[in-house]
Protein backbone atom coordinates (compact mmCIF):
# COMPACT_ATOMS: atom_id res chain seq x y z
CA UNK A 1 0.00 0.00 0.00
CA UNK A 2 1.34 3.56 -1.21
CA UNK A 3 1.88 5.66 1.96
CA UNK A 4 1.66 9.48 1.79
CA UNK A 5 4.47 11.49 1.86
CA UNK A 6 4.68 14.55 4.49
CA UNK A 7 7.72 17.31 3.89
CA UNK A 8 10.16 16.97 6.45
CA UNK A 9 10.98 19.82 7.99
CA UNK A 10 14.33 19.31 8.38
CA UNK A 11 16.71 20.87 5.74
CA UNK A 12 19.11 18.43 4.67
CA UNK A 13 21.75 18.83 1.63
CA UNK A 14 20.40 18.30 -1.71
CA UNK A 15 21.19 15.16 -3.42
CA UNK A 16 22.88 14.72 -6.63
CA UNK A 17 19.77 14.61 -8.54
CA UNK A 18 18.30 17.51 -6.96
CA UNK A 19 21.40 19.38 -7.45
CA UNK A 20 21.82 18.54 -11.09
CA UNK A 21 17.38 19.70 -11.70
CA UNK A 22 18.87 23.01 -9.66
CA UNK A 23 21.79 23.31 -12.25
CA UNK A 24 18.92 22.17 -14.96
CA UNK A 25 16.94 25.37 -14.31
CA UNK A 26 19.47 27.85 -13.24
CA UNK A 27 21.07 27.16 -17.18
CA UNK A 28 18.04 26.80 -18.79
CA UNK A 29 16.61 30.27 -17.48
CA UNK A 30 19.85 31.46 -18.18
CA UNK A 31 20.29 30.65 -22.10
CA UNK A 32 16.97 29.06 -22.79
CA UNK A 33 14.49 31.71 -23.37
CA UNK A 34 14.14 31.88 -27.24
CA UNK A 35 12.95 29.13 -29.68
CA UNK A 36 15.09 29.74 -32.29
CA UNK A 37 16.91 26.91 -33.40
CA UNK A 38 19.97 29.12 -34.35
CA UNK A 39 20.30 30.76 -30.80
CA UNK A 40 24.17 30.33 -29.82
CA UNK A 41 23.38 29.42 -26.56
CA UNK A 42 21.67 26.06 -27.38
CA UNK A 43 25.06 25.05 -27.92
CA UNK A 44 26.46 24.94 -24.43
CA UNK A 45 22.66 24.54 -22.59
CA UNK A 46 21.75 21.19 -24.90
CA UNK A 47 25.27 19.17 -23.93
CA UNK A 48 24.85 20.22 -20.18
CA UNK A 49 21.25 18.61 -20.46
CA UNK A 50 22.13 15.86 -22.46
CA UNK A 51 25.12 15.47 -19.27
CA UNK A 52 22.06 15.91 -17.22
CA UNK A 53 19.88 13.40 -18.50
CA UNK A 54 22.71 10.87 -18.34
CA UNK A 55 22.90 11.29 -15.09
CA UNK A 56 19.31 10.84 -14.09
CA UNK A 57 19.24 7.90 -16.39
CA UNK A 58 22.02 6.08 -14.88
CA UNK A 59 20.59 3.78 -11.87
CA UNK A 60 17.18 4.64 -13.03
CA UNK A 61 14.55 1.65 -12.40
CA UNK A 62 11.13 0.43 -13.35
CA UNK A 63 9.85 0.99 -9.70
CA UNK A 64 11.28 4.60 -10.20
CA UNK A 65 8.43 5.15 -12.56
CA UNK A 66 5.63 4.07 -10.70
CA UNK A 67 3.20 6.81 -10.72
CA UNK A 68 4.64 8.54 -13.28
CA UNK A 69 4.66 5.88 -16.29
CA UNK A 70 1.24 7.94 -17.82
CA UNK A 71 3.74 10.93 -17.92
CA UNK A 72 6.99 8.33 -19.38
CA UNK A 73 5.24 6.97 -22.21
CA UNK A 74 3.91 10.27 -23.21
CA UNK A 75 7.41 11.71 -23.92
CA UNK A 76 8.75 8.21 -24.99
CA UNK A 77 5.85 8.33 -27.50
CA UNK A 78 6.31 12.01 -28.38
CA UNK A 79 10.45 11.40 -28.70
CA UNK A 80 9.74 8.42 -31.24
CA UNK A 81 7.13 10.01 -32.72
CA UNK A 82 10.19 12.81 -33.59
CA UNK A 83 12.67 10.33 -34.54
CA UNK A 84 10.59 8.06 -36.89
CA UNK A 85 9.71 11.29 -39.17
CA UNK A 86 13.88 11.09 -39.86
CA UNK A 87 13.91 7.67 -40.85
CA UNK A 88 14.55 7.50 -44.84
CA UNK A 89 11.65 6.22 -46.96
CA UNK A 90 12.09 4.58 -50.11
CA UNK A 91 9.97 6.69 -53.00
CA UNK A 92 7.22 4.30 -53.13
CA UNK A 93 6.33 5.05 -49.91
CA UNK A 94 7.17 9.02 -49.19
CA UNK A 95 5.81 10.34 -52.84
CA UNK A 96 2.67 9.26 -51.61
CA UNK A 97 1.87 11.02 -48.50
CA UNK A 98 -0.06 14.22 -48.37
CA UNK A 99 1.50 17.44 -49.51
CA UNK A 100 4.72 15.74 -50.87
CA UNK A 101 3.33 16.45 -54.60
CA UNK A 102 5.97 20.12 -54.89
CA UNK A 103 8.94 18.11 -53.53
CA UNK A 104 8.64 15.13 -55.68
CA UNK A 105 7.75 17.20 -59.11
CA UNK A 106 10.93 19.35 -57.78
CA UNK A 107 13.03 16.94 -58.12
CA UNK A 108 11.82 15.38 -61.10
CA UNK A 109 12.24 19.15 -62.71
CA UNK A 110 15.76 19.45 -61.94
CA UNK A 111 16.49 15.73 -63.16
CA UNK A 112 17.32 14.16 -60.02
CA UNK A 113 16.50 11.24 -58.52
CA UNK A 114 13.51 10.73 -56.35
CA UNK A 115 15.29 8.92 -53.50
CA UNK A 116 14.49 7.94 -49.85
CA UNK A 117 13.19 10.87 -47.92
CA UNK A 118 11.56 10.85 -44.23
CA UNK A 119 8.60 11.85 -43.26
CA UNK A 120 10.15 15.62 -42.42
CA UNK A 121 9.63 17.52 -45.22
CA UNK A 122 13.11 19.79 -43.78
CA UNK A 123 14.54 17.07 -42.38
CA UNK A 124 17.19 19.35 -40.59
CA UNK A 125 14.77 21.25 -38.17
CA UNK A 126 13.12 18.04 -37.09
CA UNK A 127 16.87 16.83 -35.86
CA UNK A 128 16.67 20.11 -33.95
CA UNK A 129 13.19 19.56 -32.55
CA UNK A 130 14.32 16.55 -31.44
CA UNK A 131 17.56 18.00 -29.69
CA UNK A 132 14.94 20.72 -28.65
CA UNK A 133 13.75 17.74 -26.13
CA UNK A 134 16.72 17.29 -24.05
CA UNK A 135 15.87 19.81 -21.52
CA UNK A 136 12.26 18.69 -20.88
CA UNK A 137 13.68 15.06 -20.88
CA UNK A 138 16.36 15.71 -18.60
CA UNK A 139 13.88 17.91 -16.25
CA UNK A 140 11.47 14.32 -16.47
CA UNK A 141 14.45 12.32 -15.32
CA UNK A 142 16.00 13.83 -12.68
CA UNK A 143 12.24 14.91 -11.54
CA UNK A 144 11.80 11.37 -11.39
CA UNK A 145 14.92 10.75 -9.37
CA UNK A 146 14.23 12.68 -6.88
CA UNK A 147 12.07 12.59 -3.29
CA UNK A 148 9.20 13.57 -3.25
CA UNK A 149 10.42 16.16 -0.90
CA UNK A 150 12.63 17.59 -3.49
CA UNK A 151 10.50 17.73 -5.58
CA UNK A 152 8.20 19.90 -3.63
CA UNK A 153 11.29 22.38 -3.39
CA UNK A 154 11.26 22.90 -6.60
CA UNK A 155 8.11 25.17 -6.22
CA UNK A 156 10.41 27.94 -4.57
CA UNK A 157 12.96 27.10 -6.93
CA UNK A 158 10.72 28.53 -10.13
CA UNK A 159 9.53 31.15 -7.80
CA UNK A 160 13.50 32.17 -7.51
CA UNK A 161 13.57 32.10 -11.41
CA UNK A 162 10.48 34.21 -11.85
CA UNK A 163 11.75 36.76 -9.75
CA UNK A 164 14.63 36.89 -11.24
CA UNK A 165 13.32 37.45 -14.85
CA UNK A 166 10.86 40.29 -13.26
CA UNK A 167 13.83 42.15 -11.74
CA UNK A 168 15.83 41.91 -14.44
CA UNK A 169 12.34 43.01 -16.82
CA UNK A 170 12.52 46.30 -14.13
CA UNK A 171 15.92 47.50 -15.08
CA UNK A 172 15.13 46.81 -18.19
CA UNK A 173 11.75 49.20 -18.79
CA UNK A 174 14.32 52.00 -16.57
CA UNK A 175 17.04 51.55 -19.28
CA UNK A 176 15.55 50.30 -22.41
CA UNK A 177 17.98 48.32 -24.39
CA UNK A 178 20.84 48.37 -22.23
CA UNK A 179 20.35 44.42 -20.80
CA UNK A 180 19.27 41.68 -23.81
CA UNK A 181 20.47 38.15 -23.44
CA UNK A 182 19.74 38.10 -27.43
CA UNK A 183 20.10 39.84 -30.34
CA UNK A 184 16.54 39.02 -31.76
CA UNK A 185 14.43 40.29 -29.00
CA UNK A 186 11.15 43.02 -28.67
CA UNK A 187 13.90 45.70 -28.27
CA UNK A 188 12.89 48.51 -25.95
CA UNK A 189 10.54 46.16 -23.74
CA UNK A 190 11.24 44.32 -20.48
CA UNK A 191 11.94 41.15 -21.97
CA UNK A 192 13.36 39.69 -18.88
CA UNK A 193 15.09 36.08 -19.03
CA UNK A 194 13.46 35.62 -22.69
CA UNK A 195 13.66 37.23 -26.20
CA UNK A 196 10.36 37.38 -26.76
CA UNK A 197 7.97 39.80 -24.43
CA UNK A 198 5.09 37.81 -24.97
CA UNK A 199 6.84 34.62 -23.41
CA UNK A 200 8.34 36.82 -20.57
CA UNK A 201 4.52 37.96 -19.99
CA UNK A 202 3.06 34.26 -19.93
CA UNK A 203 5.71 33.38 -17.55
CA UNK A 204 4.83 36.19 -14.76
CA UNK A 205 1.37 34.98 -15.32
CA UNK A 206 2.41 31.61 -13.98
CA UNK A 207 3.97 33.61 -10.49
CA UNK A 208 0.72 34.76 -8.57
CA UNK A 209 -0.51 30.44 -9.00
CA UNK A 210 3.36 29.34 -7.95
CA UNK A 211 2.84 31.96 -4.95
CA UNK A 212 -0.29 31.00 -3.72
CA UNK A 213 1.15 27.04 -3.44
CA UNK A 214 4.23 28.76 -1.74
CA UNK A 215 2.42 31.29 0.83
CA UNK A 216 0.06 27.94 1.37
CA UNK A 217 2.93 25.81 2.56
CA UNK A 218 3.41 28.49 5.54
CA UNK A 219 4.29 26.37 9.12
CA UNK A 220 0.98 26.07 10.97
CA UNK A 221 3.35 26.70 14.35
CA UNK A 222 5.21 29.75 13.05
CA UNK A 223 2.37 32.92 12.98
CA UNK A 224 4.65 35.38 12.07
CA UNK A 225 7.02 34.11 9.39
CA UNK A 226 3.14 32.44 7.80
CA UNK A 227 2.07 36.15 7.97
CA UNK A 228 5.15 37.38 6.31
CA UNK A 229 5.15 35.24 3.59
CA UNK A 230 1.74 36.08 2.72
CA UNK A 231 2.73 40.03 2.50
CA UNK A 232 5.87 39.24 0.87
CA UNK A 233 3.85 37.09 -1.76
CA UNK A 234 0.84 39.68 -1.81
CA UNK A 235 3.45 42.65 -2.61
CA UNK A 236 5.15 40.59 -5.49
CA UNK A 237 1.95 39.61 -6.86
CA UNK A 238 1.10 43.65 -6.86
CA UNK A 239 4.58 44.29 -7.99
CA UNK A 240 4.26 42.53 -10.80
CA UNK A 241 1.02 44.59 -12.73
CA UNK A 242 3.03 47.06 -14.06
CA UNK A 243 5.39 45.12 -15.38
CA UNK A 244 2.81 42.64 -17.46
CA UNK A 245 1.36 46.16 -18.61
CA UNK A 246 4.84 47.70 -20.04
CA UNK A 247 5.38 44.00 -21.79
CA UNK A 248 2.81 45.45 -24.17
CA UNK A 249 1.59 41.97 -24.21
CA UNK A 250 -2.26 41.78 -24.40
CA UNK A 251 -2.47 37.93 -23.69
CA UNK A 252 -0.30 39.15 -20.83
CA UNK A 253 -3.18 41.35 -19.07
CA UNK A 254 -5.63 39.01 -19.65
CA UNK A 255 -4.05 35.79 -18.23
CA UNK A 256 -2.72 37.70 -15.55
CA UNK A 257 -6.43 38.57 -14.35
CA UNK A 258 -7.03 35.06 -15.03
CA UNK A 259 -3.88 34.16 -12.80
CA UNK A 260 -5.13 36.11 -9.52
CA UNK A 261 -8.32 34.29 -9.91
CA UNK A 262 -6.71 31.01 -10.17
CA UNK A 263 -3.73 31.78 -7.35
CA UNK A 264 -7.25 33.19 -5.17
CA UNK A 265 -9.26 30.19 -5.16
CA UNK A 266 -6.16 27.84 -4.77
CA UNK A 267 -5.03 30.14 -1.31
CA UNK A 268 -8.25 30.41 -0.29
CA UNK A 269 -10.76 27.94 -1.87
CA UNK A 270 -12.66 25.77 0.31
CA UNK A 271 -10.62 23.08 2.10
CA UNK A 272 -7.31 24.78 0.42
CA UNK A 273 -6.00 27.92 2.45
CA UNK A 274 -9.25 29.09 4.38
CA UNK A 275 -8.27 29.28 7.90
CA UNK A 276 -4.09 28.27 7.28
CA UNK A 277 -3.25 31.56 8.84
CA UNK A 278 -5.44 34.17 9.92
CA UNK A 279 -3.28 36.57 11.79
CA UNK A 280 -3.38 39.72 9.70
CA UNK A 281 -5.34 39.18 6.52
CA UNK A 282 -7.66 42.57 6.98
CA UNK A 283 -4.18 44.72 7.13
CA UNK A 284 -2.59 42.64 3.81
CA UNK A 285 -5.93 43.69 2.53
CA UNK A 286 -5.88 46.83 3.55
CA UNK A 287 -2.17 47.04 2.57
CA UNK A 288 -2.71 45.84 -1.23
CA UNK A 289 -5.67 48.15 -1.73
CA UNK A 290 -3.53 50.97 -1.40
CA UNK A 291 -0.87 49.68 -2.90
CA UNK A 292 -3.03 48.30 -6.12
CA UNK A 293 -4.16 52.52 -6.42
CA UNK A 294 -0.38 53.43 -6.10
CA UNK A 295 1.13 50.85 -8.70
CA UNK A 296 -2.36 52.32 -11.20
CA UNK A 297 -1.65 56.04 -10.74
CA UNK A 298 2.08 55.55 -11.20
CA UNK A 299 1.33 53.57 -14.62
CA UNK A 300 -0.65 56.02 -15.81
CA UNK A 301 1.79 58.86 -14.97
CA UNK A 302 4.20 56.74 -16.83
CA UNK A 303 2.26 56.63 -19.77
CA UNK A 304 4.17 52.95 -20.38
CA UNK A 305 1.08 50.67 -20.30
CA UNK A 306 1.40 49.43 -24.27
CA UNK A 307 -0.52 46.10 -23.45
CA UNK A 308 -3.49 47.91 -22.90
CA UNK A 309 -2.85 50.79 -25.20
CA UNK A 310 -2.86 47.76 -27.83
CA UNK A 311 -5.67 45.98 -26.69
CA UNK A 312 -8.03 48.61 -26.63
CA UNK A 313 -6.49 50.38 -30.20
CA UNK A 314 -7.39 47.53 -32.63
CA UNK A 315 -9.13 44.09 -32.83
CA UNK A 316 -7.59 40.71 -33.25
CA UNK A 317 -8.31 40.20 -36.57
CA UNK A 318 -6.42 42.94 -37.89
CA UNK A 319 -3.37 41.55 -36.10
CA UNK A 320 -1.02 39.23 -37.98
CA UNK A 321 -1.74 36.26 -36.08
CA UNK A 322 -5.51 36.13 -38.01
CA UNK A 323 -3.82 35.98 -41.12
CA UNK A 324 -1.75 33.18 -40.38
CA UNK A 325 -4.82 31.59 -38.99
CA UNK A 326 -6.70 30.33 -42.35
CA UNK A 327 -3.16 29.36 -44.08
CA UNK A 328 -2.10 27.28 -40.53
CA UNK A 329 -5.27 25.12 -40.89
CA UNK A 330 -4.92 24.77 -44.49
CA UNK A 331 -1.59 23.09 -44.12
CA UNK A 332 -2.57 21.21 -41.33
CA UNK A 333 -4.99 19.61 -43.88
CA UNK A 334 -2.84 19.63 -46.52
CA UNK A 335 -0.66 17.01 -44.43
CA UNK A 336 -3.02 14.96 -42.51
CA UNK A 337 -2.67 12.43 -41.30
CA UNK A 338 1.21 12.20 -41.13
CA UNK A 339 2.16 15.67 -40.33
CA UNK A 340 4.78 17.84 -42.16
CA UNK A 341 7.60 17.33 -39.72
CA UNK A 342 8.11 18.62 -36.39
CA UNK A 343 10.08 22.17 -36.75
CA UNK A 344 9.09 22.33 -40.35
CA UNK A 345 6.16 25.36 -40.16
CA UNK A 346 8.62 28.57 -40.97
CA UNK A 347 9.78 26.50 -44.06
CA UNK A 348 6.26 25.00 -45.22
CA UNK A 349 4.57 27.97 -44.53
CA UNK A 350 6.54 30.14 -47.77
CA UNK A 351 5.08 27.62 -49.89
CA UNK A 352 1.89 29.42 -51.41
CA UNK A 353 2.46 32.38 -48.85
CA UNK A 354 -0.05 34.62 -49.68
CA UNK A 355 0.06 38.55 -49.87
CA UNK A 356 -1.66 38.99 -46.70
CA UNK A 357 0.95 37.41 -44.69
CA UNK A 358 4.05 38.65 -46.82
CA UNK A 359 6.09 41.57 -45.55
CA UNK A 360 9.33 42.90 -43.86
CA UNK A 361 8.89 40.17 -40.74
CA UNK A 362 9.04 36.28 -41.63
CA UNK A 363 6.78 33.82 -40.06
CA UNK A 364 8.60 31.81 -37.30
CA UNK A 365 5.69 29.60 -36.23
CA UNK A 366 1.93 29.41 -36.69
CA UNK A 367 1.19 31.58 -33.31
CA UNK A 368 -1.42 28.85 -32.04
CA UNK A 369 0.94 26.07 -30.71
CA UNK A 370 -2.40 23.64 -30.88
CA UNK A 371 -2.44 24.21 -34.55
CA UNK A 372 1.24 24.14 -35.28
CA UNK A 373 1.10 20.53 -33.40
CA UNK A 374 -1.19 19.09 -35.40
CA UNK A 375 0.42 20.50 -38.52
CA UNK A 376 3.90 19.01 -37.16
CA UNK A 377 2.76 15.40 -36.10
CA UNK A 378 -0.58 14.95 -37.99
CA UNK A 379 -2.93 12.26 -35.86
CA UNK A 380 -0.17 10.49 -33.95
CA UNK A 381 0.75 13.35 -32.41
CA UNK A 382 -3.28 14.78 -31.81
CA UNK A 383 -3.75 10.96 -30.22
CA UNK A 384 -0.68 12.12 -27.92
CA UNK A 385 -2.27 15.69 -27.02
CA UNK A 386 -5.64 14.54 -26.56
CA UNK A 387 -4.13 11.46 -23.97
CA UNK A 388 -2.28 14.05 -22.06
CA UNK A 389 -5.70 16.52 -21.64
CA UNK A 390 -7.89 13.64 -20.51
CA UNK A 391 -5.02 13.08 -18.30
CA UNK A 392 -4.60 16.10 -17.23
CA UNK A 393 -8.25 16.69 -16.14
CA UNK A 394 -8.95 13.94 -14.91
CA UNK A 395 -6.95 14.84 -12.18
CA UNK A 396 -8.04 17.84 -11.53
CA UNK A 397 -11.23 16.72 -11.09
CA UNK A 398 -10.83 14.16 -8.70
CA UNK A 399 -8.24 16.98 -6.93
CA UNK A 400 -11.28 19.30 -6.61
CA UNK A 401 -13.87 16.46 -5.28
CA UNK A 402 -11.31 15.48 -2.80
CA UNK A 403 -10.03 18.91 -1.51
CA UNK A 404 -10.61 18.26 2.24
CA UNK A 405 -8.64 18.00 4.42
CA UNK A 406 -6.64 19.60 3.21
CA UNK A 407 -2.49 18.64 2.61
CA UNK A 408 0.66 20.36 0.73
CA UNK A 409 0.18 17.98 -2.05
CA UNK A 410 -3.42 19.01 -2.59
CA UNK A 411 -2.08 22.33 -3.32
CA UNK A 412 0.94 21.78 -5.31
CA UNK A 413 -1.26 19.17 -7.77
CA UNK A 414 -3.85 22.02 -8.35
CA UNK A 415 -0.80 24.73 -8.56
CA UNK A 416 -0.09 22.57 -11.18
CA UNK A 417 -3.11 22.23 -12.59
CA UNK A 418 -3.35 25.91 -12.84
CA UNK A 419 -0.11 26.15 -14.64
CA UNK A 420 -0.72 23.65 -16.91
CA UNK A 421 -3.60 25.32 -17.68
CA UNK A 422 -2.00 28.87 -18.04
CA UNK A 423 0.42 27.56 -20.65
CA UNK A 424 -2.46 25.88 -22.66
CA UNK A 425 -4.56 29.00 -22.76
CA UNK A 426 -1.85 31.14 -24.22
CA UNK A 427 -0.90 28.61 -26.59
CA UNK A 428 -3.84 29.06 -28.59
CA UNK A 429 -2.48 32.09 -29.74
CA UNK A 430 1.29 32.10 -29.35
CA UNK A 431 3.96 29.38 -28.40
CA UNK A 432 5.45 29.21 -24.58
CA UNK A 433 6.06 26.06 -24.74
CA UNK A 434 8.46 26.06 -27.62
CA UNK A 435 10.94 27.85 -25.55
CA UNK A 436 13.14 25.76 -23.15
CA UNK A 437 12.71 27.41 -20.28
CA UNK A 438 8.58 27.12 -20.34
CA UNK A 439 9.07 24.02 -21.30
CA UNK A 440 11.04 22.86 -18.29
CA UNK A 441 8.54 24.75 -15.96
CA UNK A 442 5.56 22.29 -18.27
CA UNK A 443 7.59 19.63 -17.38
CA UNK A 444 8.04 20.19 -13.68
CA UNK A 445 3.97 20.85 -13.56
CA UNK A 446 3.35 17.76 -14.96
CA UNK A 447 5.19 15.70 -12.59
CA UNK A 448 3.80 17.82 -9.23
CA UNK A 449 0.01 16.60 -10.79
CA UNK A 450 1.04 13.20 -10.86
CA UNK A 451 2.69 13.07 -7.82
CA UNK A 452 -0.75 14.73 -6.35
CA UNK A 453 -2.48 11.96 -7.29
CA UNK A 454 -0.37 9.21 -6.15
CA UNK A 455 -0.50 10.85 -2.68
CA UNK A 456 -4.31 11.18 -3.38
CA UNK A 457 -4.68 7.23 -3.91
CA UNK A 458 -2.44 6.08 -0.97
CA UNK A 459 -4.08 8.71 1.47
CA UNK A 460 -7.45 7.23 0.01
CA UNK A 461 -6.12 3.85 0.39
Amino acid sequence: MLKPVRPNKKQSLPSLHFASLILLVAATFLMGGASRADVLSLAILRPIAAILLVIGLYGLTWQMTRGFRLVCGLAAALTLLIALQLVPLPPALWTNLPGRDLLADGLVAAGLPLGWQPISMVPSLTWNALFSLLVPLAGLVLMLRCTAEERLRMLPVLIIAGVCSAVLGFFQASAPGTIEFYALTNEGFPVGLFANRNHQAIWLCCLPILLAGWSSHAEQGERARGAMLQVCALLLVIALIPLVLITGSRAGVLLYALSLALAAAIRFGPGIGAGKVKWGRQSMALLGGFLFIALIVTIASMSRDVAVGRLMAGAFTDDLRAAILPRSLDLAWAYFPFGAGFGTFPEIFKIGETQTTLGSSYVNHAHSDWIEFLIDGGIAALVILMIGLIAWANVLVQLIANRRPHNHWLTMGLVAGAVIFVLGLASIADYPVRVPSLMLVGVVAIVWLAQSKTEMIAKRD
